[in-house]
């Protein structure tokens, strides 16, 4: 009998609280949101490499007729320029007031999603294009030798587009993330909106939104859902249990071990893909306050776990700033001061997003394996990390901090 009792008490609270789920507003103007009729929506493959890899060729090369010339196109390679400080054959300014008309857009030649050869100015761009999917080994390698042997005598440009702009593995490769993607859409709508065709400009419109909706992970729709899903947390879960995801089951692992060390860690945002954190030690550091264009706190220096299906590593990651001085004195007091306890990665200073530690936490293997298992060797790293690594990095970067002022 009290077994009956319990399961209906039970019963009654859940359907209450989905009830309680529908009639809140938020979820009434989340569905306006999602109604409003999208091209990319009805296709269908929103996240598909291979659909953005279609659209981004068809809008980079100016021969198409979107009406944008090779507009779109010079932005994109003067963006990708400015991400990084490496390239010296290739300048801004060569860029800018170059003819591109007659470049030559391929799609998966020799595997490769995005090729552009311009054979005027001498110029080839390689795009790999990462929306979920992690690099295969030696990928990248392959398309470089590949291009070197076949452009023999080009300029060259490597680009490693993903959400976020994380780097390659390779040196050679320009970070690009779907966040300058955007910005660039918005720059040309801006500049085009008048001139273009309805068709093309609808086609912009919605590829801008699809990029805001379900690549970015700050958009309007993004924040009304994690509102709703603060809110309504129980009946959400209730709806959503019978759809297993191992990437999000081992996020809200992590979720509530950072959690459980809050005295001596503060979350920061994070995805699926992306759980981020920075020591409480460290939120009063000035370089604490030089982040820009990565996470909605301005911090320049977070821990990062890096949550895959090729696998889950944590690494300490210098973003993105607009004082490249405080960026640069960092990594390089890093560089020159390393603790041999530490499992500093060999350290190459990017425009953006420099990882310099990496602690590997679940092997592709155990990845593949029950999620009990999985939960066992977080525990097991977390606890090492936490005990060693953490305290010891926490006390070199205030040492190197500490040093860059005097």
């Amino acid at each position: 009998m009290v077994n009956s009792q319990w399961l209906t008490m039970t019963n009654n609270t859940e359907k209450k609280q989905l009830e309680y789920f529908i009639l809140d507003k938020n979820i009434e103007k989340l569905e306006d949101k999602l109604s409003e009729f999208n091209i990319f929506d009805a296709i269908g493959g929103i996240r598909s490499e291979l659909r953005h890899s279609n659209i981004l060729a068809f809008l980079l090369n100016p021969a198409e007729a979107h009406g944008l010339g090779d507009y779109f196109l010079k932005k994109v390679l003067k963006t990708i320029l400015s991400n990084s400080d490496d390239v010296s054959d290739i300048s801004l300014i060569e860029i800018d007031i170059n003819d591109f008309n007659g470049v030559e857009v391929y799609r998966e030649k020799n595997n490769i999603d995005i090729l552009l050869v311009s054979t005027h100015n001498n110029l080839v761009v390689v795009i790999e294009n990462k929306v979920d999917s992690a690099e295969s080994k030696g990928q990248l390698l392959k398309y470089s030798d590949r291009v070197k042997k076949d452009y023999e005598k080009f300029n060259k440009l490597y680009v490693f587009l993903t959400p976020d702009g994380i780097e390659a593995t390779e040196r050679n490769w320009i970070t690009f993330s779907y966040f300058d993607v955007s910005n660039i859409l918005k720059s040309t709508l801006m500049k085009f909106e008048s001139r273009i065709s309805e068709d093309i400009r609808i086609l912009l419109k919605n590829y801008l939104e699809i990029i805001k909706r379900h690549i970015m992970t700050n958009g309007e729709i993004a924040n009304l859902c994690q509102e709703i899903y603060k809110k309504h947390k129980h009946a959400v879960d209730l709806i959503i249990e019978h759809k297993p995801d191992k990437q999000a089951e081992i996020r809200d692992y992590l979720l509530n071990k950072i959690g459980e060390e809050k005295k001596y860690i503060e979350k920061d945002d994070c995805v699926k893909s992306y759980i981020r954190f920075s020591p409480v030690a460290w939120k009063d550091l000035d370089i604490q306050k030089e982040g820009h264009g990565w996470t909605s706190t301005k911090k320049l220096l977070l821990f990062e776990f890096r949550n895959t299906v090729n696998g889950l590593s944590l690494h300490l990651v210098v973003g993105p700033t607009e004082n490249k001085d405080i960026r640069n004195q960092i990594i390089e007091s890093i560089r020159e001061n390393r603790n041999n306890d530490i499992n500093y990665n060999p350290i190459r200073n990017t425009p953006k997003f420099t990882s310099i530690y990496k602690n590997d936490i679940v092997t592709e293997s155990i990845l593949k394996g029950e999620i009990e298992l999985i939960y066992k060797e977080i525990d097991e790293k977390w606890k090492s990390f936490i005990g060693k690594d953490f305290r010891k990095i926490v006390e070199d970067i205030k040492n190197h901090v500490d040093k860059s002022k005097c």
